[in-house]
């Protein structure tokens, strides 16, 4: 199991974690000290907002084009 002993290199390979599963298979391979573990969680943090808020859109893209369906199939 590899060990991280620079917070710099923690950092890098977690800003290069793209989303919430590439960051849990980060964390779960390898060893973080016990002082670098709050940049685990920040990251960890950012990308599931992120997720929410794309997942919050798809919502409401897919709910805005039921509503523009239905008035428009309505009206014919």
């Amino acid at each position: 199991m590899a060990f991280f002993t620079n917070v710099i290199d923690l950092q890098a390979a977690l800003n290069a974690c793209l989303t919430v599963h590439n960051c849990e298979m980060l964390t779960e391979t390898v060893q973080i000290p016990d002082n670098f573990v709050a940049l685990a969680f920040e990251r960890l943090a950012e990308l599931t907002v992120q997720e929410l808020i794309v997942s919050c859109n798809i919502l409401l893209d897919l709910f805005f084009f039921l509503i523009l369906f239905f008035l428009t199939d309505s009206l014919v």
